[in-house]
């Protein structure tokens, strides 16, 4: 008489956790989605603030739990963390596709923007990097007199002669390979951002530094209130604009969304350079682990080439370096 053959059936999908292994896995879900709704809704009070800065991370992690979530066979946690890792994958693979037809030929502006810390960057490694990259356009935040001086003393007005300071505790600096001039008429450029107009034969356009407040506190009043304030600097200058400097905010967060929303690109979003992460560096991590370094352009016939990060010593930021084509 033949041997019946056993066969054996997956378990049905159990509309909720039974055992603490999937419990925990329910929670871990919750939270992601927590953070995947924050970041798409914008929402931002108190640590949300932080915690969409996680946004790249957090999508690797619903990608994990989507597979746990099926393992577990609880169809809810499975359904949630589906749907979580859909939405963040869509905000995370962008980042490293190139979304820019580059002219084959045609001439180059390179753009440099450094947060140093409180004056506390080394200025001979900054001299260094506008020489090794051939920068055009520099900005600088965390300028302090004495790291103005600094900068003029390692040779920085020699390479890149024209520049515009306000170089108060926290301050800005703007230098330039081209002439300065006022910004056109209508701008309302004011702090947190300085502007000046760059000359450049064929290519003229507005260079702003910006860098509005950090979030430091739990509730981070002076980084919300500077959100606004920024955008509208940035929407009354008209014409081609390119903007470098410390944002305080990664892609993800919805003063970013809002500049793409108004016309900027992001130049290592275009290019498909990654995470692009500039901050923190040195003592403060062994790797930086946040984009909130950038430079951006609207209205002008800029292609953005290459992007990359360089190392400051003496600042907590790396330095971002872009570089477009031009015809």
């Amino acid at each position: 008489m033949p041997a019946m053959r056993r066969t054996t059936t997956r378990p049905a999908f159990k509309a909720m956790p039974r055992t603490w292994l999937e419990w925990l896995c329910a929670i871990a879900v919750l939270s992601v989605a927590a953070v995947t709704a924050a970041r798409y809704f914008a929402f931002e009070v108190g640590p949300f603030a932080w915690l969409i800065a996680f946004t790249p991370y957090i999508g690797l992690a619903a990608v994990v739990l989507c597979v746990v979530g099926f393992a577990t066979r609880v169809l809810p946690i499975a359904l949630l963390a589906t749907g979580c890792a859909v939405l963040q994958l869509s905000w995370l693979v962008p980042l490293f596709v190139s979304d820019s037809d580059v002219p084959e030929y045609g001439k180059t502006l390179t753009v440099m923007t450094s947060n140093i810390l409180f004056g506390r960057g080394d200025p001979a490694a900054i001299v260094d990097l506008v020489r090794d990259h051939n920068v055009d356009l520099l900005s600088v935040q965390e300028l302090t007199p004495e790291a103005a001086v600094g900068l003029r003393d390692a040779g920085l007005n020699e390479v890149l002669e024209y520049r515009w300071l306000d170089a108060s505790q926290a301050g800005m600096g703007i230098w330039s390979r081209y002439p300065l001039a006022d910004l056109p008429a209508g701008s309302q450029v004011r702090w947190p951002a300085i502007g000046r107009h760059v000359d450049i034969p064929d290519l003229p356009l507005s260079f702003i530094a910006v860098h509005p407040a950090a979030p430091l506190t739990p509730d981070h009043a002076k980084w919300t209130h500077d959100q606004p304030l920024l955008r509208a600097a940035l929407h009354s200058v008209p014409g081609a604009v390119v903007v470098a400097g410390d944002f305080n905010a990664t892609l993800d967060h919805g003063i970013m969304r809002s500049l793409q929303a108004d016309g900027f690109t992001d130049a290592a979003e275009a290019v498909g350079a990654g995470l692009n992460a500039t901050w923190p560096q040195e003592s403060r991590s062994p790797i930086p682990l946040f984009a909130i370094d950038h430079v951006m352009h609207r209205d002008v016939t800029l292609w953005p080439l290459t992007t990359q990060t360089a190392v400051v010593p003496g600042s907590d930021h790396r330095a971002v370096i872009a570089t477009y084509r031009w015809v």
